[in-house]
């Protein structure tokens, strides 16, 4: 009778203590994996960064011994440029010509290309840091987002909004491509 009745009631409130403490649990569960995964996401962001800034400064320096060398060889003495027959009165030939053209074309390519790299590496390592910055940008505001919203049942199921704009989230949401022999 009674007792049975008061036992029910008892353990439904139990039932449900035991419930709020299992979604709190289940809540702070997904909200350290959110904060670990950014955190981890944040930390593979700086390591790519490192290894691909490593790169551009290793290019960047090779790229700056090849403009020293092409600028080196204009310091050269008379003896090491083509001979400049034209002015001691004997004919030039075609291979005197082909010699003095290769010369200053190789002469431009040693001038010109590391010189054109460096720019382009210059610009490089900006867009790079760029990137870095954007990254650690949209952590840092996803993180923040993490610590003011506590998680709830939408937010549980939708990935981290940088996830998505890495391209890492799950695609499962996405429409599959219609079948060519479909109907």
């Amino acid at each position: 009778g009674v007792s049975d009745a008061l036992g029910l009631g008892q353990a439904y409130a139990f039932q449900r203590e035991s419930l709020f403490w299992a979604k709190k649990g289940y809540r702070l569960d997904v909200f350290s994996f959110c904060v670990s995964m950014l955190t981890s996401i944040r930390e593979d962001a700086k390591t790519t960064h490192s290894t691909y800034s490593t790169r551009l400064d290793s290019l960047m320096m090779i790229h700056t011994l090849l403009l020293g060398i092409g600028l080196s060889i204009l310091q050269y003495n008379r003896a090491f440029w083509p001979a400049d027959d034209a002015q001691a009165g004997v004919s030039i030939g075609w291979s005197d010509q082909l010699e003095t053209i290769g010369f200053v074309t190789l002469l431009g390519v040693l001038l010109g290309l590391p010189a054109v790299a460096i720019c382009q590496l210059v610009r490089v390592k900006q867009r790079l840091d760029a990137w870095l910055d954007d990254v650690l940008r949209c952590l840092r505001q996803e993180i923040s987002r993490n610590f003011s919203e506590p998680p709830t049942a939408t937010s549980v199921a939708q990935p981290p909004g940088v996830l998505r704009g890495l391209g890492l989230a799950t695609t499962a949401a996405r429409p599959r491509p219609a079948s060519f022999f479909a109907d």
